[in-house]
């Protein structure tokens, strides 16, 4: 009898063991998760991002093309480990359609006695509601200008589908609904329309949605915060 009952004791214990080690695997996938989506500020140098996820850094490459007369330096976000919850390819696949539709530009453009600069930098990248969202920002100095032309492009997308998104696939706001919100809107006269709001280059901050509608072919910035629009999101609360 006593035989039998440590049998039984072991099976217990095992047992317990077995689904405590379960338990402490799934506990540390759902920490490592939390931890790879956090967003952290970066301090490198002035073509750093703001912040950007924790399991981020950036890298890129320069090139000096002497035929076209053209400089150009790119810094995109990378993973720093290969086992992350998330995609990138579609910030990366962004980041190279600018580039490209940049130097064919600079290319018609032609060649001058002094290179043209076109840099392409994160600006950030943040997880926010389910989604992933990261803005870049474009300079371009046309040789033997003394002004440099700066805009801002972004891409957001559902970290679980890979799609990217519109601002109205982001949000449920229609054009009703909008009157009720573009107050949260700061620093725009006049008053942003929905047209502006449902079509402008868009991206989640860390704190702040930001919107960069065009005025006179011209990008203008306006921002609002995350928070007095949450129940606007379409994909479930804050993580």
């Amino acid at each position: 009898m006593m035989k039998v009952m440590r049998k039984i004791f072991c099976f217990f214990v095992i047992g317990a063991m077995v689904f405590a080690s379960c338990g402490k695997k799934k506990e540390e996938k759902e920490e490592k998760k939390a931890s790879d989506l956090k967003t952290v500020s970066v301090k490198l140098n002035e073509d750093a991002p703001l912040y950007m996820l924790s399991n981020m850094t950036v890298s890129g490459f320069s090139i000096n093309d002497t035929t076209n007369g053209i400089k150009a330096k790119v810094l995109m976000p990378i993973k720093k480990a290969k086992d992350t919850t998330y995609s990138i390819e579609l910030m990366s696949l962004e980041a190279e359609k600018v580039f490209k539709e940049s130097i064919a530009q600079l290319k018609e453009i032609g060649k001058k006695n002094e290179p043209h600069n076109l840099l392409i930098r994160t600006v950030f990248v943040t997880h926010y509601n389910g989604f992933l969202s990261a803005l870049f920002e474009k300079e371009v100095i046309c040789a033997e200008a003394t002004t440099k032309d700066s805009t801002f492009f972004a891409i957001t997308y559902d970290i679980k589908k890979n799609t990217p998104l519109k601002i109205t696939q982001v949000l449920n706001i229609d054009e009703q609904s909008f009157e009720k919100v573009i107050s949260n809107f700061t620093n725009i006269e006049p008053k942003m329309s929905f047209s502006e709001f449902e079509s402008s280059v868009f991206a989640l901050g860390k704190d702040s949605l930001y919107i960069y509608p065009l005025r006179e072919g011209k990008q203008i910035s306006v921002s609002a915060p995350l928070q007095s629009l949450e129940h606007y999101f379409i994909n479930g609360n804050k993580e």
